[in-house]
């Protein structure tokens, strides 16, 4: 089981042909769905570029509009991979950084998190972290799976909340950021490992519910859960889910308020500062708990 690395649920996400960025669908998902959920800046803010998006899945059939739907705000999540590089002198000092204590050379180095489409096929021995957010006040656990050839998943691993994360809060809200691993974890990163040949990927189960899941036990290191009860979980919660990608924002840096939001419980996103590299419109069940799946393949 490659603990050492995250990853979202569901080997094969299969792809459809884009659609264009400018779909008015699309704009809703990142727009009124999810970026006015987060605070306003509290100064006037500097003219920035709007993101573009385009879809990269199916639509969600649209159903019959009912009172008893959901609103599209309560069945998002954004994801965004980071795969880390060493710093160079080039790199300007809006960059933030993150320097780490290399046990291995007993010395200390910089890295700088770029962005990476959630497709992009990652190589043994690079590193990585994953930044979740939500527009949905609620509770967010994350389930690792080891995915093999044959189509099999690996043993079902909780790896959010630990406590040793956030002291074991895992509550989320508009414009809060979760880091897996965190920022104070050592290190602050998954190295890319297969565990045996077959180890073709990694899948790992996003879930936000209006309250605590019950009768789960954290620990301050992964924690092996019951697959009889996240599949469970998978097919009771599981639903219809559309997949939007930033465009021309792969390798994008990681941004001084993206640090900041991710390593505290209490800093919070604004409209203003950047929006998730992946968002995900869930068509979830009302009453029930926003499960998304996503899945990162290995070479």
């Amino acid at each position: 089981m490659i603990r050492t690395f995250l990853a979202v649920i569901l080997a094969a996400i299969v792809a459809a042909p884009a659609v264009s960025a400018q779909d008015d669908g699309t704009r809703q998902l990142w727009d009124s769905g999810f970026l006015q959920k987060r605070p306003a800046q509290k100064a006037k803010p500097a003219p920035r570029k709007s993101p573009k998006y385009k879809r990269v899945t199916p639509p969600i059939a649209k159903a019959a509009p009912s009172p008893a739907a959901p609103p599209i705000s309560d069945t998002l999540v954004g994801v965004t991979l980071w795969r880390l590089r060493r710093a160079t002198t080039s790199d300007g000092s809006a960059s933030a950084r993150m320097l780490v204590h290399e046990a291995a050379s007993d010395s200390d180095v910089e890295w700088i998190p770029e962005r990476v489409g959630i497709d992009q096929t990652l190589q043994p021995g690079q590193k990585v972290r994953l930044s979740i957010e939500t527009p949905r006040t609620g509770y967010l656990y994350v389930i690792d799976r080891e995915i093999y050839k044959d189509g099999k998943l690996g043993d079902p691993y909780l790896i959010f909340p630990t406590s040793r994360t956030r002291g074991g809060d895992n509550k989320v809200g508009p414009g809060a950021v979760v880091e897996v691993p965190s920022q104070t974890d050592n290190p602050p990163y998954f190295t890319i490992q297969k565990s045996r040949l077959e180890h073709v990927g990694e899948s790992l189960i996003i879930i936000v519910s209006a309250e605590p899941l019950s009768d789960l036990t954290i620990g301050d290191k992964a924690v092996e859960l019951s697959t009889e009860q996240v599949e469970k979980w998978v097919s009771e919660w599981g639903a219809a889910v559309e997949r939007i990608e930033e465009v021309g924002n792969s390798g994008g840096k990681y941004s001084l308020a993206e640090k900041a939001a991710g390593g505290s419980a209490t800093e919070v996103l604004t409209q203003d500062d950047p929006l998730p590299q992946s968002i995900y419109r869930v068509d979830g069940k009302v009453g029930k708990p926003t499960l998304v799946t996503v899945g990162l393949r290995i070479m």
